[in-house]
């Protein structure tokens, strides 16, 4: 039953598993769901599992989970951080950097500073951050399940140090959210969506002086492969069930590899 349900995603016609599963974010609202997945698929597919967090990570989705965390997001986080890591040859980075066959891996969870908003949709200039955080209180489900944070840009201002520490120190960089606010690199159908705030953050700077060649991000669900200041920027979610469905399951498989092109950067 497990193996016909994975199967198709993993080992699509009966290819070898890849070596390594990289995971950018939400793996899910419940963290002893959570593990027992990444165990499963660890033991069946991937020697090594790289994944960092995303917001559905931090959601106390009901009462009786927010209870059990203190309605503290950050723990029932911290906890599905202590928890991956406890697993032989599965990584849950947090502004570190992990080595594997001499391929450096690094990442954090990151997360959306509402550039978007402020450069592309503000045509005189009228909206400031306030507007974003009152667009985000109303509007996103972020604001209603992580009670304990309660500013958009919260989340951000404990990330961004973590996204400094690492950038320039790795081969393959991982955030859960997409390094830029260029809307050539944001699907059509949202670009003119103030929406968009809270799925970008103004990484250009990182992506010109990286160290990357490659830089996997998750949270949109708009999958992606495109090249931006000589850094491939990839996206590959399945999203949710109908959206996989519909879009098919794809198997995107990188080869990836020392970065000695960039080191000087």
């Amino acid at each position: 039953m497990v193996r016909k349900l994975f199967d198709p995603i993993f080992t699509p016609n009966r290819m070898e598993p890849a070596d390594v599963l990289i995971v950018a974010g939400d793996l899910g609202h419940d963290n002893n769901q959570n593990i027992t997945i990444v165990k499963l698929l660890h033991k069946l597919y991937f020697e090594h599992i790289i994944c960092v967090l995303g917001n559905h990570d931090y959601y106390l989705i009901n009462s009786k989970i927010a209870a059990h965390y203190d309605n503290d997001s950050f723990k029932r986080a911290q906890e599905m951080r202590d928890l991956l890591n406890e697993i032989d040859g599965v990584y849950c980075l947090d502004g570190n950097v992990v080595e594997i066959e001499g391929v450096r891996f690094g990442g954090c969870d990151s997360w959306y500073d509402g550039q978007y908003v402020l450069h592309h949709l503000n045509p005189h200039y009228e909206y400031g951050l306030d507007h974003v955080q009152s667009l985000w209180k109303h509007t996103m489900n972020d604001a209603h399940h992580m009670p304990n944070i309660k500013r958009f840009d919260e989340l951000w201002d404990i990330e961004k140090p973590k996204i400094e520490a690492v950038y320039q120190q790795c081969d393959v960089m991982i955030t859960h959210v997409m390094p830029s606010i260029n809307p050539e690199h944001v699907d059509k159908m949202y670009r003119n969506d103030k929406a968009t705030g809270y799925f970008t953050f103004h990484g250009e700077k990182y992506l010109k002086k990286t160290t990357a060649h490659t830089w996997v991000y998750g949270h949109s669900h708009s999958n992606q492969d495109v090249e931006v200041h000589g850094v491939r920027m990839v996206a590959n979610q399945l999203g949710y069930r109908n959206e996989a469905i519909k879009n098919g399951l794809q198997d995107k498989r990188l080869e990836i590899y020392p970065n000695t092109d960039r080191a000087n950067l």
